[in-house]
Order: structure tokens, then C-alpha cells, then sequence
């Protein structure tokens, strides 16, 4: 698994080559920086859900894939980085569309709210290197504060409006406050 993910990682940082000059903490993640780079022997994995296809070349010009085929069909071009990854597999990058870059952070007592901590250094990074070359963060501090406030507004409507709610458990109490608005006796 390993290879496959250090291939996709591999092609991932080539594009961001060709987008703008790489700074050092980049660099640190590329394996190959060269202008023209040929995989050698790859399984290929389209994404398109077509079955793997086994020893092909991909050739990589500029950061941008320019062409997948059999070694014998598709030569390297003179001057390219050839690397022969027999056993590894390439994949088209990740596009991750439920991900998180707030985390919970561990409580420290009890009635201590939760802290969530921003992961903008080290969280692009894991996701680059499980091969999630775009994502859609979801949610943001803003939202989960609103909606933190909204459940316990609903929750203070509910225990004054009706009784019956101080006998549900508490996180139950803003679910069937609308319920027992409009169900009355």
C-alpha cells in the first residue's frame, strides 16, 4: 500500500512543481524534480472503474501527465527521469470530500468545553500523503459554535414550555422540542 501511495504522493507533488516554484518544506516531499519523468512498469488504476491494467509507462512532462501505455508503445523521451517501479501501482489523486482540519483537542475536566484545534500545517500533509491531491473541508469553528448555541437555545425552550421533556435525556430534549410543540394534550 505503501508504494502506490508514495507513487500517487510522487505525481501529486510534479504538478505542484509546474504551478509554482516549490519552497524547501515542499521539497522535503518530492522524490523526483525533474521536467520530464517516466514510470516504468506501473499498474495502472484509471479510476474510471475499468480493471487495473499491468505494465505500462506514464510519462510526466511538465508537472502533467502526457502519456499511458505499454513501455514497447510509449518510449521515454530523451533526456527523462526513468524510474522502473515494477510492483508499484498509480492511481489518479484523491479528490477528499468530507475532510476535517479542526480537531477535538482532550479535555481537561469535566465542564471544560471542547477546544478544537486547527491542523493547517500537518493536515494538508497527511492528506497529500494518503494520495488526496484536493479536498472540501468541512465545517469550520463559526458553524459548530451556532449550532452548539441553537441546540442549547431549543433545549431552554423545550424545559419551559413542557414538562414531559425534563424526563428525556438531555440530548433528546432540542430533538423533540418541535414534536412536542405541535403534540400537546
Amino acid at each position: 500500500m505503501w508504494k502506490q501511495l508514495a507513487v500517487a504522493l510522487l505525481i501529486a507533488c510534479g504538478n505542484l512543481r509546474a504551478q509554482v516554484p516549490m519552497s524547501d518544506v515542499v521539497k522535503s516531499f518530492v522524490k523526483v524534480n525533474a521536467p520530464v519523468v517516466a514510470l516504468e512498469h506501473v499498474r495502472v488504476i484509471d479510476g474510471s472503474g475499468a480493471a487495473p491494467v499491468e505494465d505500462q509507462a506514464v510519462i510526466i512532462e511538465g508537472g502533467r501527465i502526457r502519456a499511458v501505455g505499454s513501455p514497447a508503445t510509449t518510449p521515454a523521451p530523451a533526456g527523462a527521469t526513468v524510474l522502473d517501479l515494477t510492483g508499484y501501482t498509480v492511481i489518479p489523486g484523491l479528490v477528499g470530500m468530507h475532510d476535517h482540519m479542526f480537531y477535538p483537542s482532550p479535555r481537561t475536566g469535566r465542564g471544560v468545553p471542547p477546544v478544537y484545534t486547527e491542523l493547517a500545517f500537518s493536515g494538508p500533509r497527511l492528506y497529500l500523503a494518503g494520495g488526496v491531491t484536493s479536498l472540501r473541508t468541512t465545517g469550520s469553528i463559526a458553524l459548530y459554535r451556532h449550532r452548539r448555541e441553537e441546540a442549547d437555545r431549543l433545549r431552554r425552550r423545550a424545559r419551559s414550555q413542557d414538562s414531559r421533556h425534563r424526563a428525556l435525556p438531555r440530548r433528546s430534549r432540542c430533538l423533540y422540542a418541535q414534536h412536542a410543540r405541535t403534540h400537546r394534550t
